[in-house]
């Protein structure tokens, strides 16, 4: 919470780096999206809402060597994230397959990152896209997100902002060619991204970038 300076307030600073707040403010996102037509069918694993675990929950997730984190919460902080401090759940739905990361199915791994470009142009930064936090070739994961607006990325030097907002799509570059996978899209350069203005209109453009798989 530094970038926010220490008169910066509570409430407001878990607003921005508690995981469960970024999950909920992507979905949000997402959710109004869909909403309002901006986006057609699904670009992330499904979100359902959440839920407080009771003691029986709790209880069972602590046997499988589950930290909850509960220790860490005190007279500060509870008033703030509700619930009497229970911890919180999100309720998604349950992907079976695991990694979708397949040579000979480029059309899957192409919509995989379609979507991640989707969720840039809607203000998502997801900021940790690696392949274990993919499902049968969905996002399954937004506990580090940024989705803008977002007080700790307009705290951030212009070049780690520019960083941020390329981050994603180097990432899933990075991501195959450690996979083995002979396929790179065009993500967008450095040097090239726009200054961020007021406000979250931050795409770059209309056009999904092209594949590039080696061939003419």
């Amino acid at each position: 919470m530094n970038q926010l300076g220490e008169d910066y307030p509570l409430e407001k600073a878990l607003f921005y780096t508690d995981p469960f707040y970024a999950e909920c403010r992507a979905y949000g996102r997402i959710k109004e999206a869909t909403d309002k037509g901006e986006i057609t069918g699904k670009i992330a694993t499904k979100c359902h809402g959440y839920i407080f675990l009771g003691a029986k929950d709790q209880r069972w997730l602590e046997d499988q060597g589950i930290n909850l984190g509960t220790e860490n919460l005190n007279d500060e902080l509870l008033p703030i994230i509700g619930g009497a401090g229970k911890p919180r759940a999100i309720v998604k739905d349950f992907e079976i397959a695991g990694p979708s990361l397949n040579a000979r199915a480029p059309q899957q791994i192409r919509k995989m990152f379609r979507n991640i470009w989707l969720l840039n142009r809607l203000g998502i930064y997801n900021r940790d896209v690696r392949a274990e936090n993919f499902r049968d070739g969905w996002l399954v994961d937004f506990d580090i997100s940024y989705t803008l607006p977002h007080d700790v990325y307009e705290a951030l030097p212009e070049f780690e902002a520019r960083e941020t907002r390329a981050g994603d799509e180097a990432k899933f570059d990075d991501m195959l060619e450690e996979a083995g996978i002979n396929l790179r899209f065009l993500a967008t350069k450095r040097f090239n991204l726009r200054p961020r203005a007021k406000g979250i209109k931050y795409e770059r453009g209309s056009q999904i970038p092209l594949v590039l798989d080696g061939r003419e």
